[in-house]
């Protein structure tokens, strides 16, 4: 499955015996223009068992064309996927695979750049992605999205790479934008969901309340998921949020 630029998506996934479900939103906001966000969820079953990945890219609102750079990430990771997800099912290692991120994302970068300097452009995208198999997550991150997860307790895995002073915040790197990259790689056992949010769904809503809003959705079916992230999304722009809202829920299941 892919997706890019819709409002709402959800939709189930059998995960072996269990339910894996699947629920993505994105809005361009209060403010008229492009939606710079773009997203992804693949998945692929083989000997009964199935891998996902899920992955959004917030191009850069300040930037020129930021919905270009971020959709030249997300195609790379869909040809990865369909390339190399069977090789990985086959042969899960988590070392390897960040490898191939390490030089999708270089190539990546590479493109991007290369193009705005050629039409003098700044362009450039946040990355962060998960992938999820036999019980293991990997994650890579570049940028201010966030990833969460819900276990025993919630807590945000990623880190936002940004240098914050008063009221401004300045991204600290991000994919076309910059010769060098430094993602952040987190991995382990899945919990029992992940939640992956733009910016956007996290400016005027605390932490807290994304954790309150997440926990009923682990409790819940497909349709409360994708109710929840409409929910989360109006209660952000209520507040006054301006930016592109985008968001994927993933409950593993129980």
């Amino acid at each position: 499955v892919f997706v890019a630029n819709q409002n709402i998506l959800w939709y189930i996934i059998l995960h072996g015996r269990r339910n894996m479900t699947t629920a993505a939103y994105s809005n361009v906001g209060r403010r008229p223009g492009i939606n710079q966000d773009n997203y992804c969820i693949l998945e692929k079953t083989k000997n009964n068992r199935k891998m996902v990945l899920a992955v959004l890219c917030d191009g850069l609102g300040g930037l020129a064309r930021g919905e270009l750079a971020s959709k030249t990430v997300i195609l790379s990771f869909q040809k990865w996927f369909h390339e190399q997800a069977g090789l990985f099912m086959e042969d899960w290692n988590e070392q390897n695979i960040q490898n191939s991120w390490d030089e999708l994302l270089e190539q990546c970068n590479r493109k991007i750049y290369q193009f705005g300097f050629a039409n003098n452009l700044s362009i450039g995208t946040t990355v962060s992605a998960v992938i999820l198999f036999a019980g293991r997550f990997l994650i890579m991150h570049i940028g201010d999205c966030r990833i969460y997860e819900l276990g025993d307790s919630c807590k945000q895995l990623t880190r936002d790479q940004v240098l914050s002073k008063e009221r401004c915040s300045v991204l600290l790197q991000c994919v076309g934008a910059g010769r060098l990259l430094k993602p952040q790689v987190v991995c382990g056992n899945c919990g029992r969901a992940y939640f992956i949010c733009s910016d956007g769904f996290y400016h005027l809503v605390s932490g807290e309340e994304i954790c309150r809003s997440l926990a009923n959705g682990t409790l819940s079916g497909s349709r409360h998921c994708q109710r929840m992230l409409e929910q989360m999304g109006w209660n952000a722009m209520q507040r006054g949020e301006n930016d592109n809202l985008s968001a994927i829920y993933i409950r593993v299941g129980r």
